[in-house]
């Protein structure tokens, strides 16, 4: 699973075309796949790039391509307070409670319960196991 939006909250965004970093050389990217702007280009979330409220502003890729040339504009949506998103546990979430926030999982598609600095604010969960279902809206 990915994060796809699941309601919008104050009518649908508009996509964005913003600049991504080819990673040194190549780097793909994947609809549904939460992304951080950070110096002026969009990376992937990664282990302590981008996946709480310190490292940058979040949005969800809407396009799947692979970028050589640096800062080429890929199709994004931020992922703000207005989208309500679905997305699924990447761990086993034992402790995932409604109304707490959570950080992006290093795979860019799902979360995990660790609360510190979240940046995901949980509004609904299927359950606690690896893949079940969460929503939420993305708070900065």
């Amino acid at each position: 699973m990915a994060f796809t939006p699941y309601k919008y909250l104050k009518g649908q965004p508009p996509l964005l075309e913003l600049p991504a970093s080819n990673g040194g050389s190549s780097a793909a990217y994947t609809v549904g796949q939460a992304l951080v702007f950070s110096s002026g280009k969009l990376t992937t979330v990664a282990e302590n790039v981008g996946q709480d409220t310190d490292e940058g502003i979040h949005f969800i890729c809407m396009e799947d391509v692979t970028v050589t040339t640096d800062a080429t504009l890929i199709t994004v949506m931020k992922a703000d307070e207005n989208i309500e998103w679905e997305t699924q546990n990447g761990a086993a979430a034992t402790d995932l409670a409604i109304g707490a926030k959570y950080i992006i999982d290093t795979d860019a598609k799902s979360i995990v319960d660790t609360t510190t600095k979240g940046c995901f604010m949980v509004t609904y969960t299927a359950g606690t196991d690896d893949g079940d279902v969460a929503r939420g809206i993305f708070v900065e």
